[in-house]
């Protein structure tokens, strides 16, 4: 679908870019491939983003490959799973640096907070991270970068469509009980103030599939509209369980509301729903970007 593509063609000029990083940090002579490490959610909370954005890499992989590689070198690429844990993270990063990486694409919140930890107590590599939206407040790596718009970018542009797009103003907010969820609150919250909006917040658990008394409390604010924020098992509970008890308001969100498998378990309850987020302009003057969407439409 449209929104998978646009992902997508975030990765090629991300790993393209951080190939170019690895081929100045690694070792002289060296003429054999460039192996590139990417850390990604296959399991856990956030699978359904993470098969999409390995697909994508992939694609990249192969693209740059056919293309005469970097600089005449093949480009390796060797994919981790991150479970979506900080553990799962540090396993799967400890792992690529022993299989000799000279740099690797990290995916996700949970895993872009991680890394971070790693490089400033560990081996230096460079990392571009993506499908990261919150921020590190202090003590960033000077070897961690970011290829991704902001939290606090993207809910004001979400809060701006609510207030002048929905044209409403008493908005519940359902976010994950995390530090990602943290980021969340603090930007819509600040955002949908500035836009003289009446926000009530209600924090959920990603990992729990039973949400009816979240749905009860968040439904009993009677909003004009809802705000669902997050991905995983208590983000669909969320959303079937606002269905079944009656609530026919708009839902807004992010990219999450639009993944492939959002839409195909919960098709039906998608009437009214809305996500807003950054977009690539398929039809502009960047050919590598127009062939990259194509390839991966077919």
């Amino acid at each position: 679908m449209k929104l998978s593509m646009k992902i997508k063609c975030i990765m090629v000029a991300g790993i393209i870019g951080v190939g170019g990083v690895g081929l100045y940090y690694g070792q002289r002579g060296d003429v054999g491939e460039i192996k590139i490490g990417a850390i990604v959610h296959l399991t856990g909370e956030a699978s359904s983003l993470g098969g999409v954005l390995r697909n994508g890499f992939i694609l990249a992989q192969k693209d740059v490959n056919l293309n005469g590689g970097i600089k005449g070198r093949k480009l390796r690429l060797l994919i981790e799973d991150s479970k979506n844990t900080v553990n799962g993270t540090i396993f799967a990063f400890n792992k690529l640096m022993a299989q000799g990486v000279v740099a690797i694409i990290s995916t996700g919140d949970i895993e872009y907070r991680a890394v971070n930890a790693c490089l400033e107590k560990g081996p230096k590599v460079p990392v571009i991270g993506t499908s990261c939206t919150g921020g590190i407040n202090e003590n960033k790596s000077d070897w961690l970068f970011r290829y991704c718009y902001s939290e606090k970018s993207q809910d004001y542009d979400l809060c701006k469509f609510v207030s002048k797009g929905l044209k409403m103003q008493k908005m519940v907010l359902f976010y994950p009980n995390n530090l990602y969820g943290q980021d969340i609150y603090k930007y819509t919250a600040e955002a949908f103030l500035s836009y003289g909006g009446n926000l009530e917040a209600v924090p959920y658990d990603a990992s729990n599939s039973n949400q009816r008394l979240n749905v009860v409390k968040a439904l009993a604010t009677t909003p004009e509209v809802v705000c669902l924020r997050g991905i995983g098992t208590g983000f669909e509970a969320i959303i079937k369980g606002l269905r079944e008890s009656g609530y026919r308001g708009p839902i807004v969100g992010d990219v999450t509301l639009g993944l492939p498998d959002t839409i195909q378990n919960y098709s039906m309850a998608l009437d009214g729903c809305f996500y807003v987020a950054a977009e690539i302009n398929k039809n502009g003057g960047d050919r590598t970007v127009q062939e990259y969407m194509k390839s991966y439409a077919d």
